[in-house]
């Protein structure tokens, strides 16, 4: 029997992604991790990707590069 717990099973996974607006970078490589249960923040400055990365994990847009997996 083999039990994972709840908490390391990842409900959200970025891998490398890439975002453009047109020939313009916004996300550039990035890696995120998040498990099941977990909470976590996103802060940056004006213009850091906040929403554009929210927008790639909701599935609103689709993402230039990388890898993007969501179990949610």
């Amino acid at each position: 029997f083999n039990c994972v717990p709840f908490m390391s099973v990842p409900a959200v996974h970025f891998q490398q992604v890439v975002k453009r607006h047109g020939p313009r970078p916004v996300l550039r490589g990035v890696d995120l991790a998040v498990g099941a249960g977990e909470c976590c923040a996103l802060v940056g400055v004006n213009g850091a990707g906040k929403t554009s990365l929210l927008h790639c994990l909701l599935d609103f847009c689709a993402v230039d590069g990388g890898d993007r997996k969501s179990v949610v």
